[in-house]
């Protein structure tokens, strides 16, 4: 698992090396046994000096693989290799970290199937890329799922991109995992070949309606976790550049978000106008558009009133759709204050967006990355009493 800010880091540089005539070489986390840092999918660049961009650990194998890396580049020949973190001796470290990890490490040549993965993950595009090994290495090739709305055409499910010959079994589990919009990449066995199934999804975004003082670390935070941030407010005074420097700003009134406010599936809305009426509003329009989380600032009361307003008008959402809502929206960390709630807001959206429940990892039970078992929707009550009294207090 990857992000899009990371990615788009790896990409460039990527080209970078590139257009100085050399050759980097990826590094790809393809299983992971027991407890470890990164998930399959994670991936590190090293230059042929050594330098590298993104992690695959926790900063302990970086060294070690910045070399395996640079012997890769010299023979030309790509490399599997397999790291024991859970001995108590690993590489003279004693790291014990606990788990074991598979990694591929090939060069990463300008045309080659592999940058054009990096292009397309960095695009956000959704695809698969499947890898599947044999004792000289791995083939490599590429398939695109549908295009996300508004990001210019639609190439097909299973639509395959490279041409390198492949089991017609890959090719249909590839289409599968891209109908299924899985996130997870993942090492499976199909017809006796080991095949990785790289995964990229479209970049996620956040939809906030109000783009008041409260919104602003809200919207860098998201923005730093490679989040599209997309600010909805109709008050230029407020929602403008120098607040939102590396978010789009939409200048809408209600009557205006069919026509300028995309929210899709992969969206995530939270509703912070700070303004009854265009909370209502944007509200309504959310639930309409089933994004993948809605969130409401402010205190249950708040809610609950905003709701009653709908009623009376005719036009309050059916119950399966209210409980779909986050409201007091966040994480209960006793968040006060825009910085604090901001965190809370994406812990829990994260938590979300990954199938976790947001418990203490201490209290959990399970492996760290392990998801949860089913979704657990709620008109959240995981608010806090100090989230929602500030909350309301910067409401009025």
């Amino acid at each position: 698992m990857i992000n899009a800010r990371e990615i788009a880091a790896l990409r460039d540089a990527m080209r970078a090396v590139h257009a100085e005539g050399e050759v980097p070489a990826l590094v790809t986390l393809l299983q992971v046994d027991g407890s470890a840092y990164r998930r399959p999918g994670a991936k590190m660049l090293v230059r042929p000096d050594g330098a590298t961009t993104c992690m695959i650990s926790g900063g302990c194998l970086e060294p070690e693989l910045a070399e395996v890396a640079r012997e890769v580049l010299a023979s030309g020949k790509p490399r599997r290799v397999r790291y024991d973190l859970s001995e108590e001796e690993v590489w003279g470290l004693g790291l014990g970290c606990g788990g074991a990890i598979d990694l591929y490490i090939e060069p990463l040549h300008r045309q080659s199937v592999p940058a054009q993965w990096v292009e397309l993950q960095a695009a956000g595009a959704p695809a698969v890329l499947a890898s599947m090994f044999t004792k000289n290495g791995a083939t490599h090739r590429l398939f695109r799922g549908p295009a996300p709305a508004g990001n210019g055409g639609n190439s097909g499910s299973g639509e395959p991109l490279s041409a390198e010959p492949m089991n017609d079994r890959v090719a249909a589990r590839a289409a599968q995992l891209l109908e299924a919009g899985s996130s997870a990449s993942k090492l499976e066995s199909v017809d006796g070949h080991e095949v990785f199934f790289d995964l990229s999804t479209s970049v996620p975004e956040l939809v906030l309606f109000g783009g008041g003082p409260g919104a602003v670390p809200l919207a860098a935070r998201a923005v730093e976790i490679g989040f599209r941030v997309i600010v909805v407010d109709p008050r230029t005074s407020v929602a403008n550049t120098a607040s939102f420097p590396d978010a789009e700003i939409v200048a809408a009134h209600p009557e205006q978000y069919p026509e300028l406010v995309p929210v899709s599936p992969h969206s995530h809305v939270v509703i912070m106008n700070h303004h009854l009426e265009r909370d209502r509003e944007a509200l309504v329009y959310a639930i309409e558009h089933t994004p993948a989380y809605i969130g409401v600032l402010g205190p249950r009361r708040r809610f609950e009133k905003l709701l009653d307003a709908l009623e009376a008008e005719g036009r309050k959402p059916d119950e399966d759709a209210v409980h779909r809502v986050h409201n007091p929206v966040g994480l209960d960390i006793g968040a006060e204050g825009p910085e604090e709630i901001a965190l809370s807001i994406l812990a829990e959206i994260l938590a979300e967006q990954r199938g976790h429940s947001g418990t203490r990892l201490m209290d959990k039970g399970s492996g760290i990355h392990e998801r949860r078992s089913s979704r657990v929707h709620g008109r959240a009550h995981s608010g806090t009493a100090a989230q929602g009294r500030s909350a309301a207090a910067a409401q009025n």
